[in-house]
């Protein structure tokens, strides 16, 4: 049962470490800082990792398969918990939290990406050589087709030499980096990566702290890590007008200091009282959604005053626009003492700009501030000082080392991100006492006021329905230039780059670009495309219905979206030609049949698109941006991973948010579109997939069916629900989850209990009035037995009736990030219909799950949802993920729970119906 808080817990930093190009710990870091020097190049990597994977339990099949920066991140991590005493109980690693931040893609993504692009490269090239008369040289007709033989091996080649593995598909997620670190380090509480370009820093801090106030998590690992996996990042920055070759310091005329990798991580702790291991206190931090220019300036006054000796400014602009944002902080810093002696410098002029980890690099610099009680200098002796800066008043830039003496010291943090979103985080060196909480907001219920859909073959909540009550599935034939099955479809799964599966729920994506031509007009890929028309429907019924305020838009998704990886594939050209010739030499072919090869390659790459996408094209968080769009609001706006699970970590994140009165309005998206040849193939070589179709809770169980789907939540703290606004669909009364698992891929039954049972220890109620449990259902033998065997730990048989279990899954199969938003929305659908669609089972029904004996009910056949004696209608939500990610959410009715009586404007769904039948009618393409 819930207990309701006196207090609001203090955060405490009690942990850290970094790395940057030529630094390896922090006390090299501030050796650096000793001794500023002009940067001597423009990008500065970090060095090889000491330590091997089998330190960090990383069995061989796994090690060809991760991304290079997780070493890094473990690295730190371990450095980190141990300055924060997690081997004496410094911390309690069962209720701690791993918050990834990351930007630009990894670099298995991108590998992985131009691998399995180049398969039809293979092609190509092969064709084109057997074309210059090699048919005898790779054996003659008698042999088979040579073309198909040549392109065989090429492809082989391919898998050598990108070290392909069948694990990729898990190794290049970066939720799975969080989620391996939780698991060498037993820490049981929820993992995430989360991305919202060079702001992620302070809402990973925001989302961190809320959680520790709330008494959520007891402590929470922070980590960041920005490494150039590819040019890319460098050209789409460079477009952006980001000086990243510039080496100017940063308080010279446009200096940047040039972009730097780094990794470095924070450990934050709970604490009611002085913690005797607290580095600094975290005493207050604010991030204002541009345009919010009057809590800006309260922010920063309250932030800004007493015991300020140190600002660090992160810069990631213009000189103009970095004058602006000094100006102001300044005229808050010395707002009532014009003389006070506050320090002004920026860890990247020692780090370079590290992008998504900027922010807890500036960090880490004031907490060596505050650790050696001394400002390092900002600039040599004879640095040049832009003069906007040199004409701001006060603005101290030291160029020696200045002493701070005994006494309470404060730092602060600052700037804006690159969508203007100003930010600061302030220091105390020391404990800032407790905080009067307010119970009533800390256990609010939170307001589910508009949603909306597409998935698979459904347009809107109201087509989504349909398929769930009708006698149909949304699976369709894999077919046309979409999914190339004569290039990639292969029925033998150990075929290199080939997927084996022959049907999906795929959106169509030539109806999508109809409805939505103007944003794809302006280069948006399909997932911005599919989330901003599930948002528009979301909107309808809200417009003017929405009390204004600070509004957070977050979005799971995988961070790495195919828009990104598709412009990294350039890149990729001299290793692809290099592997392709490397394996036509082996085969013998001519030198003319290898030119002629090359020239088709050559060929192809050369009509892909050339220019540089728009950062916001490639950001997940950029998905977040445009759903805001869609309701004409601004917002602070996140993307978030956490594999599978990923949609019930974004409305974990936002319902905290809510609680804790950072925002009015959280407008919450889940979009993936995984039936694409990459993920196909991906997934196909883990065997992963059904070889027909998903059959959950079957005997003949054996994988998932991928699904395309993009789902947009509204909600709101209760009482801003009533009175004038809009109606309340529904009720999330907890939500909780566990980072637990056996393997990255194997199921852990304590860890879902966990997840369950740390939801219903949030609410009123137990597991006895919970009426219904929408599972996460992939249709794994294992998966289902051990999702089965953790309910019945928790879920006790009901006394009178069998509890149904819901599994979409059966019908629109697996949405990845989005999973658990269709779920979320169906059981929303079902609440107010009182009515419970039948899964779409796929017999035998396993004998060994129990089911009956368990008292659970597969729901073969649809039945009624009675309205309870007492009470509303209450369900539970399971979203599970790769790495042991497990969430648990609990609904319930509204009293004004029905469907929205208001007559919606229609006309723009009539028109995506009638553009989807079209679509239909010409496949899914």
């Amino acid at each position: 049962m819930p207990q309701a808080s006196v207090t609001q817990a203090s955060v405490a930093v009690v942990g850290m470490a970094c790395r940057y190009g030529g630094i390896e710990h922090p006390d090299a870091f501030w050796q650096r800082l000793q001794a500023p020097a002009p940067a001597t190049e423009a990008l500065r990597r970090m060095g090889p990792v000491q330590a091997g994977l089998a330190q960090f339990g990383i069995p061989p099949i796994y090690r060809d398969s991760i991304n290079t920066i997780q070493l890094h991140l473990f690295e730190m991590a371990q450095q980190a918990l141990e300055q924060a005493g997690l081997a004496e109980g410094g911390i309690d690693a069962e209720f701690t939290d791993v918050i990834f931040c990351t930007g630009f893609g990894l670099n298995r993504g991108y590998e992985n990406f131009a691998r399995i692009h180049a398969q039809q490269l293979a092609v190509e090239f092969a064709a084109a050589a057997v074309a210059e008369g090699e048919a005898e040289t790779l054996g003659g007709p008698s042999a088979g087709d040579p073309s198909e033989r040549l392109a065989a091996q090429l492809r082989q080649g391919l898998q050598r030499d990108f070290s392909a593995t069948s694990h990729d598909k898990v190794g290049e997620m970066a939720s799975s980096i969080p989620a391996r670190i939780a698991a060498f380090f037993k820490l049981r509480g929820q993992s995430m990566a989360l991305e919202s370009l060079d702001g992620a820093g302070i809402q990973a801090l925001l989302a961190a702290c809320e959680s520790l106030r709330q008494g959520r998590a007891r402590a929470v690992l922070l980590l960041a890590a920005q490494g150039v996996e590819s040019e890319l990042m460098l050209d789409v920055l460079s477009s952006q007008g980001i000086a990243v070759r510039q080496q100017g310091a940063t308080f010279a005329e446009d200096g940047l200091g040039g972009i730097g990798e780094g990794a470095c991580a924070l450990v934050l702790k709970a604490c009611h009282a002085p913690e005797p291991r607290a580095l600094a206190y975290l005493d207050g931090l604010y991030a204002c959604q541009p345009g919010d220019e009057a809590g800006l300036a309260a922010q920063r006054t309250a932030l800004c005053d007493r015991d300020l000796v140190y600002v660090d400014m992160l810069r990631n602009c213009c000189e103009a626009r970095y004058a602006n944002m000094l100006a102001a902080t300044a005229a808050a810093v010395y707002r009532s003492d014009p003389l006070r002696m506050c320090y002004w410098g920026a860890a990247q002029n020692t780090t370079g700009y590290t992008y998504a980890a900027s922010v807890l690099t500036g960090l880490v610099k004031a907490l060596l501030v505050m650790r050696h009680r001394q400002v390092p200098p900002s600039r040599t002796a004879d640095e040049p000082v832009a003069r906007r800066f040199n004409d701001l008043l006060n603005l101290l830039l030291p160029s020696q080392a200045i002493p701070l003496g005994e006494g309470r010291i404060a730092t602060l943090v600052a700037g804006e991100d690159l969508r203007g979103s100003a930010f600061g985080v302030r220091l105390s060196s020391e404990f800032p006492g407790a905080v009067e909480a307010a119970p009533a907001v800390d256990r609010a219920d939170i307001a589910v006021l508009g949603m909306g859909a597409c998935f698979g073959q459904a347009a809107g909540l109201d087509e989504y329905w349909d398929y769930l009550v009708g006698p149909a599935d949304s699976f369709s034939a894999l077919e046309g230039p979409r999914f190339l099955p004569q290039v990639y479809r292969h029925d033998d799964p150990a075929e290199p780059g080939s997927y084996y599966i022959g049907r999906a729920s795929a959106l169509p994506l030539g109806w999508l670009e109809r409805v939505q031509a103007d944003l794809a007009g302006q280069g948006y890929g399909a997932p911005q495309l599919a989330a901003s028309t599930a948002a528009q429907e979301a909107a309808q019924g809200l417009a003017g219905r929405l009390l204004g305020g600070r509004v957070l838009a977050v979005t799971a998704s995988n961070l790495t979206l195919a828009a990104e990886k598709l412009a990294a594939c350039k890149y990729f050209r001299l290793q692809v030609e290099d592997s392709l010739r490397k394996t036509a030499v082996m085969q013998g072919l001519s030198d003319a049949a290898i030119r002629a090869g090359l020239v088709a390659v050559a060929c192809r790459l050369a009509q892909q698109a050339a220019h540089i996408p728009a950062l916001e094209q490639l950001a997940a968080s950029g998905i977040s941006r445009l759903v805001a769009e869609q309701f004409g609001l601004q917002a602070q706006c996140v993307a978030v991973e956490a594999a599978c699970a990923g949609s019930l970590a974004a409305i974990d994140l936002a319902v905290n948010s809510l609680r804790a009165g950072r925002c009015d309005l959280a407008l919450v998206s889940g979009v993936e579109l995984p039936v694409n040849i990459n993920d196909l193939c991906l997934c196909s070589s883990q065997r992963m997939l059904a070889p027909d179709l998903i059959a959950t809770f079957s005997s003949e169980a054996n994988g998932f069916t991928p699904g395309d789907g993009a789902a947009t939540l509204v909600l709101s703290r209760r009482p801003l629900s009533a009175g004038d606004g809009p109606p309340v669909r529904a009720l999330i009364t907890a939500l909780a989850g566990c980072t637990d698992s056996k393997s990255m891929i194997a199921p852990n039954s304590e860890g879902q209990i966990k997840a369950m049972q740390r939801a219903l220890d949030q609410v009123a109620y137990d597991g006895d009035h919970i009426d219904f449990i929408e599972t996460h259902g992939t249709g794994t033998r294992i998966g289902d037995q051990v999702e089965i065997a953790s309910l019945a730990r928790v879920y006790r048989p009901l006394p009178d009736r069998s509890r149904p279990l819901g599994a979409l899954k059966t019908r629109f199969g697996h949405c990845f990030a989005a999973a658990g938003m269709a779920s979320v929305i169906k059981v929303v659908l079902a609440m107010e219909r009182g009515w419970l669609p039948a899964n779409r089972l796929r017999p035998p029904i396993n004998p060994h799950l129990q089911l009956a004996e368990l008292g659970f009910d597969p729901l073969a056949d649809a039945q009624a949802w009675p309205e309870p004696v007492a009470g509303p209608r209450r369900a539970a939500v399971n979203a599970f993920g790769t790495g042991g990610i497990n969430f648990h959410l609990l609904l319930e009715s509204s009293p004004s729970a029905a469907t929205p009586k208001e007559p919606l404007d229609e006309s723009l769904f009539e028109r995506q119906r009638g553009s989807l039948a079209a679509a239909r009618a010409g496949g899914v393409e």
